[in-house]
């Protein structure tokens, strides 16, 4: 049989020939069908490696695992050795029902630990079933990422080593607002704490983005576009909206463009 070797994101996912995914073990597994997802796991795994002592966690596209061989090589060179297996599924198990066949019969002959989420956050008895985990646990950690952002993206790996380690020290889910004051790794942003970040006496230019880069957590080309406007010697004014379109969004864009005096 050819085997493929890829990353871990969905770009092959529409080939018949089995991959290999070549990722090394971790404690933490966690699958998901939206490349935005796993970027956005990854950067949240990132800004936890700071701190000490943090469980290993690998993150794919499981539309990559599409043929059962490459859910059976995933299963045992990856998951085997987990703690806990993590699936956002997207469509139900039927869309997978391999892989998930797969998974349960992993955590049925061992210790590892098993959570199917919706990926469409409405909530799916099955799954919920089939998870190790009662109802309860499954809604809070989906709950993080319907929510969306890279701080309920952290808020999501904290969540899970609290039902790793019996604990209680995740944040609460933070909802993301329709429209709202945005600046680079502030997690509250106000109109004062963005005043702090300006110069005294520049020109305020106003920079409206779509909320979807704020859930994926891709905001890395607007921080580079708020670096160059203070460059040139501008007062960036950063702020995110579903759209201009939404009533609610619509009204605090401009409130905000309006306090801010902005051009």
């Amino acid at each position: 049989m050819h085997l493929l070797k890829i990353d871990e994101s969905g770009a092959l996912y529409d080939s018949d020939e089995a991959v290999d995914l070549a990722q090394p073990p971790a404690e933490i597994i966690i699958l998901t069908s939206a490349d935005t997802e796993v970027s956005l796991l990854s950067k949240a795994v990132a800004r936890r490696a700071i701190e000490p002592h943090q469980r290993q966690v690998r993150i794919a596209n499981y539309l990559s695992l599409n043929h059962p061989y490459s859910v059976d090589l995933y299963i045992e060179n990856t998951a085997k050795q987990a703690q806990i297996v993590l699936v956002r599924l997207l469509g139900g198990t039927g869309y997978w029902s391999y892989g998930v066949q797969q998974l349960r019969a992993l955590a049925e002959t061992s210790d590892v630990r098993l959570v199917f989420l919706s990926g469409d956050g409405k909530p799916d008895p099955e799954l919920q079933y089939l998870s190790s985990f009662d109802a309860a646990v499954c809604d809070s950690l989906s709950a993080y990422l319907d929510a969306g952002g890279l701080d309920n993206a952290v808020g999501f790996l904290q969540k899970i080593d609290d039902c790793l380690d019996a604990t209680d020290q995740a944040p609460p889910v933070r909802p993301l607002l329709r429209a709202g004051l945005y600046w680079p790794d502030l997690s509250f942003v106000d109109l004062d704490s963005v005043h702090k970040q300006w110069q005294d006496g520049a020109a305020v230019a106003a920079v409206v983005f779509y909320r979807a880069l704020m859930q994926a957590g891709d905001t890395a080309p607007i921080d580079s576009l708020i670096d160059a406007l203070r460059l040139a010697g501008l007062n960036p004014l950063p702020l995110f909206a579903a759209s201009l379109k939404d009533p609610e969004s619509a009204v605090i864009v401009a409130d905000s463009l309006q306090q801010a005096n902005a051009d």
